[in-house]
């Protein structure tokens, strides 16, 4: 009997050891998922381009302490949206910019607008990012992101709306914090667009 409780607790130590092992690997791809509010169609029928730019004054995503923790890195995302009562969907791979944008169409197309592919629409819709830092510090992964939305009419701006925000996440095993903390930002921050009240100033 003892040699099979010895064999037990063997198997049990190393299970536990590549449990940690695989936690604390680092990962080429970070997972975010980006939470959509409920649907809507208060904007039913409204059509506009995208634009996205990438203003950054730093164009490094990830501080030098963090990269440390992210050693294989890549810089790429995997990017998850979900719906009110729905699992998450993968959407795909994408670099910083390609999946901000995609999240920004999905945010948009939530209140039933239509995205155009066109440039040249009437109406325009301009999201600016002008920070994007993940920071590892005190055991603390933290984020920070501002960006600027621009409506524009005629490509004239007719109103813009500036938002900004940090969050802070304690690391326990692995990069999973550093996927949590990402996410939950960036779903406030997109979240908190009153697109209602700017469509609203332009008619």
């Amino acid at each position: 009997m003892r040699p099979f409780m010895q064999f037990l607790k063997m198997l049990t130590f190393f299970f536990l050891i590549g449990i940690f092992v695989c936690s604390c690997s680092s990962t080429q791809f970070l997972r975010v998922n980006y939470q959509l509010p409920a649907k809507s169609e208060s904007l039913q029928g409204a059509e506009v381009s995208l634009i996205f730019k990438d203003m950054r004054k730093n164009p490094a995503i990830i501080s030098r302490s963090a990269k440390k923790e992210l050693r294989d890195f890549s810089g790429d995302f995997t990017l998850v949206v979900g719906r009110e009562k729905e699992n998450g969907k993968l959407i795909g791979a994408f670099d910083l910019s390609s999946m901000l944008k995609e999240i920004f169409k999905q945010r948009l197309e939530n209140t039933g607008i239509n995205v155009s592919e066109e440039k040249h629409l009437e109406t325009q819709i301009e999201f600016v990012l002008n920070e994007f830092i993940l920071d590892y510090e005190d055991r603390n992964w933290k984020i920070t992101m501002s960006y600027q939305t621009n409506l524009k009419k005629e490509s004239r701006v007719v109103v813009s709306e500036s938002v900004s925000g940090q969050a802070e996440r304690i690391k326990v095993i692995g990069n999973k914090e550093a996927e949590k903390v990402i996410g939950e930002l960036i779903t406030d921050m997109v979240n908190k667009i009153d697109l209602q009240q700017l469509f609203g100033q332009v008619g």
